[in-house]
């Protein structure tokens, strides 16, 4: 069972930091890309799963993924051409 999610299938197990213990491959790719876990990441099946904080954690992200994506303007579009 994954220490993080509690996940109990996963293609991959890996090692996670806390007494090598196990993480689902979601969590292990998480905690290399970015050297901590958070919380937002536990699954519907957890026992620590609480839909409406869920919900709102993840309405958020998606916000915040939205404006970051229109501040650099590489994915924002105007519809004008250059000429």
């Amino acid at each position: 069972m994954c220490q993080h999610c509690f996940t109990r299938k996963t293609r991959q197990w890996r090692l996670g930091t806390r007494e090598k213990s196990p993480l689902c491959n979601a969590c292990g790719i998480r905690l290399i890309k970015n050297g901590e876990l958070h919380p937002e990441y536990h699954l519907a099946a957890s026992e620590t799963f609480v839909g409406a904080i869920h919900s709102n954690i993840h309405r958020r992200v998606l916000e915040l993924h939205s404006e970051n994506q229109g501040t650099d303007g590489s994915s924002s579009s105007t519809g004008e051409t250059a000429a």
